[in-house]
C-alpha cells in the first residue's frame, strides 16, 4: 500500500545516501530551477522501502547544471540523453547523483534507446517513462509526490500498468516486456490487463534485447521473494517460451511447474541456488520428485546460461547443486567416506541448500538425510575435513612411484581415515607397504 507524501518524505530525509541528491535539489532551487526526486526513489519511498539510489530530475539544461556545479564536478557521459553526473565535494564520500534534464524522447529504432531527445516539461517527462509506478516525482522541498500518471492509485492497488499505450512503451524499449514482470514479482503486484495483453502479443521482442540485459532482470526475479509468482507471470505471458524454450516445454506439465514454484519458494533467495533449483524441476519427476534430473538438467543450464548470459561460477555451482543432489539425498545412508567430499566442495553451501529444499517439500523418508547432514556441517573445520594420514609425497619418499594404483592407494587410505578403519600413519603405512607390495 501506498503511503503519504510527508511519509516518504520523511523516509528519504533520514537516509544518508538521500544526502547529496537533496543538496543538489536545494542548489538548483536557489539558482532558479525546479529539482524533484524522480522514479524509482519515488516508488520505494512511498511503499516504505529504502531506495536502493536516487535520482533528480530537473528543467535546467545539461549545459546549466554543469555552470552551476562546476565542471570539476560534473560528469557529461550522459549528456546526449540530457543526463549529468554531479559528483560529491568530498571524493568517495557519497555516490555520484544522475540529474537529468526534463525531456521527451524521439524514435526508438534499436529497440532500447531514444534516437533523440527533446528537452520538455515534468508532465511530458514522466509520460515517456515505462510504468506508472516509475512515472512520479517528490518535491522534497515542499514534500509533495507530483503524479501526472497514476502511479499513486496503481500502487495502492498493486498493479504494473505501461503508461500510455503499452504496445507503444514496449516497442520502444523491449526489455519492458521482462521488466514488468519483475517488477510485479518484486512488489508481489498484477499486471494490468492491457499492459499483460501487449506483453502476451510481443513477447517474442524480448529477444532483441542482450543477454546480460535478461540475464540482470531474471536475476532479481528468481531471487525475489515472491519467485513462484514470478513464474507464473513469465508462464502466463508467454515470456518463458522465448526466454527459457526448453524450461517452458517442460513446464507444460503443471505438475513439473507446480513442483517448481514450491522448490523455489523453499530455497533461500540465492541465485544460483534457485538456478539449480529450476533444472531439478525439468526432470523427469513426479511430485516429490526423482533422482535421475542429470542430462535434462544438464541442458537446460546450459541453454540459460547462454541466453542470459550468465556467470560461469554461476553455471558450475547450480550443476554441482545438481551432481550432488541424489547422493545428498540419501546422506543417512551413505558412508562418512561418501558425504565428506560433498560437504567440503567448493560450492557445498549451494548444493546443500538444494537439498534442504528438496527434502523439505518431498519429507518422508527424506527427514533423515537432512537429520545427518546438519549434524556433519556442524562439526569443526578440522574434523570436517582432517589432514591425511598419508601424502603423494609420505608415498614418494616410502619408494612408490605415481601412477593409476599410487592414486587408487591414496583414495583407499582416505576413506579408510575417514570411515575411522585406521587412525594413525602407522596404520597407513601399513596399508601402504601391504598393497604396493
Amino acid at each position: 500500500m501506498a503511503h503519504s507524501d510527508k511519509a516518504a518524505q520523511a523516509r528519504i530525509s533520514q537516509d544518508p545516501r538521500a544526502a547529496l541528491a537533496l543538496q543538489v535539489i536545494q542548489e538548483l532551487n536557489k539558482a532558479g530551477f525546479l529539482g524533484y526526486l524522480a522514479g524509482g526513489c519515488v516508488r520505494d519511498a512511498l511503499l516504505e522501502r529504502t531506495p536502493k539510489d536516487y535520482d533528480v530530475a530537473t528543467n535546467a539544461r545539461p549545459e546549466q547544471i554543469r555552470d552551476l556545479f562546476g565542471r570539476k564536478r560534473t560528469l557529461a557521459i550522459g549528456a546526449a540523453f540530457g543526463v549529468i553526473s554531479v559528483l560529491p565535494t568530498t571524493a568517495g564520500s557519497a555516490e555520484p547523483v544522475e540529474v537529468a534534464t526534463f525531456r521527451s524522447d524521439g524514435a526508438y529504432t534499436d529497440g532500447r534507446r531514444p534516437d533523440s531527445v527533446h528537452f520538455s516539461s515534468p508532465e511530458l517527462d514522466a509520460h515517456r517513462r515505462d510504468f506508472t509506478i516509475n512515472g512520479m516525482f517528490l518535491d522534497p522541498l515542499r514534500g509533495e509526490v507530483i503524479d501526472f500518471v497514476g502511479g499513486r492509485d496503481d500502487l495502492a492497488h498493486g498493479f504494473i500498468r505501461a503508461i500510455g499505450d503499452p504496445v507503444a512503451r514496449f516497442t520502444e524499449d523491449k526489455l519492458r516486456l521482462l521488466r514488468a514482470a519483475r517488477f510485479a514479482t518484486t512488489y508481489n503486484f498484477a499486471i494490468e490487463q492491457q499492459t499483460m495483453a501487449a506483453i502476451v502479443s510481443h513477447a517474442a521482442d524480448v529477444m532483441v534485447c542482450s543477454g546480460e540485459r535478461i540475464g540482470a532482470e531474471m536475476r532479481r526475479l528468481i531471487s525475489s521473494p515472491y519467485a513462484a509468482r514470478g513464474l507464473m507471470l513469465l508462464r502466463e505471458s508467454r515470456l518463458a517460451e522465448h526466454l527459457m524454450p526448453g524450461v517452458a516445454a517442460a513446464w507444460r506439465d503443471d505438475v513439473k511447474f507446480q513442483y517448481a514454484q514450491r522448490l523455489l519458494s523453499n530455497l533461500a533467495p540465492e541465485f544460483a541456488v534457485r538456478l539449480a533449483g529450476i533444472g531439478h524441476s525439468v526432470g523427469d519427476n513426479d511430485a516429490v520428485g526423482d533422482n535421475t534430473f542429470g542430462e535434462s538438467a544438464g541442458s537446460v543450464l546450459k541453454e540459460l546460461g547462454e541466453r542470459w548470459r550468465l556467470a560461469n561460477d554461476e553455471l558450475h555451482a547450480a550443476q554441482q547443486a545438481l551432481d550432488f543432489l541424489p547422493s545428498l539425498r540419501r546422506a543417512s545412508e551413505l558412508p562418512w567416506s561418501r558425504l565428506q567430499p560433498l560437504l567440503i566442495a567448493r560450492y557445498r553451501d549451494t548444493a546443500v541448500e538444494l537439498a534442504r529444499g528438496v527434502l523439505v517439500i518431498t519429507g518422508g523418508e527424506f527427514t533423515d538425510a537432512w537429520k545427518r547432514i546438519a549434524a556433519e556441517l556442524s562439526r569443526s573445520a578440522e574434523d570436517l575435513n582432517p589432514p591425511p594420514l598419508l601424502t603423494g609425497d609420505d608415498l614418494i619418499r616410502m619408494g612408490m612411484r605415481p601412477g593409476p594404483n599410487f592414486r587408487e592407494l591414496l583414495a583407499k587410505l582416505r576413506d579408510s581415515q575417514l570411515d575411522g578403519e585406521i587412525a594413525t600413519v602407522a596404520e597407513a603405512v601399513e596399508i601402504a607397504r601391504r598393497n604396493f607390495t
